[in-house]
């Protein structure tokens, strides 16, 4: 019976021994474990911010390309104007009979500012 007592003093000493060493090792790592977890959480923020930053700098490049190629159009569209006009004016110009030019080219040669005008326009 004694050694069935010593068993069990034993176990029980075992038994509150181990709670006791757990409980100073739960008292020494929880508040590394609470440092750990506040870590953790500091990162899945920074990586949630960082993801959402490249995804407003995707869509920033985006609407850049959109705006790049809508301007490409309307120079385009521009261009293409501007050279039909010039060559609208070429044909009207075509049908002003020989006398009629003359005259309106001896009045630009007279006046400064028409020629000047002239001259601008002969240039594009």
């Amino acid at each position: 019976m004694d050694k069935k007592i010593e068993d069990l003093v034993k176990r029980v000493i075992n038994d509150d021994l181990m709670l006791l060493v757990t409980d100073v090792i739960k008292a020494c790592i929880l508040p590394i474990y609470k440092l750990v977890e506040q870590i953790q959480t500091t990162f899945s923020l920074m990586s949630k911010q960082v993801n959402d930053d490249r995804q407003d700098i995707a869509d920033i490049k985006t609407n850049q390309a959109t705006i790049i190629a809508q301007q490409k159009v309307i120079i385009d569209a521009l261009n293409h104007r501007e050279t039909k006009m010039v060559e609208a004016v070429k044909e009207a110009t075509k049908k002003i009979p020989q006398n009629v030019e003359t005259a309106v080219g001896q009045v630009i040669q007279k006046k400064p500012f028409m020629k000047r005008m002239l001259d601008n326009f002969q240039k594009r």
